[in-house]
């Protein structure tokens, strides 16, 4: 029933932090040369002072964000990008 009383696009907000928010968005149907993909459910995760964000329609997907946000190389760069945006005199070196 939920599904259906979706409009294509349409996002109903599930979670919301400080900074990030969680919504359910309907993805409407896909096709292509190869294959087709009826209407789906799927999670949006953004920014909450943004409007785009990343799609998660599998718990594949999930758990490879989980594994990439949680990486430490991950941390390290965003710590270095903290440091480098409160003070531009910072010299900043990463393997990339």
């Amino acid at each position: 029933m939920l599904m259906s009383s979706m409009r294509d696009w349409e996002r109903r907000k599930v979670l919301e932090t400080a900074n990030v928010t969680i919504e359910l968005i309907k993805l409407p149907a896909k096709q292509t040369a190869k294959s087709f993909k009826p209407p789906r459910l799927a999670l949006h995760i953004k920014r909450s002072d943004s409007f785009k964000g990343i799609i998660v329609d599998s718990v594949e997907v999930l758990e490879d964000l989980i594994k990439a946000l949680s990486n430490e190389r991950t941390k390290r760069i965003v710590e270095a990008l903290e440091r480098l945006n409160g003070n531009n005199t910072i010299e900043l070196e990463l393997e990339l």
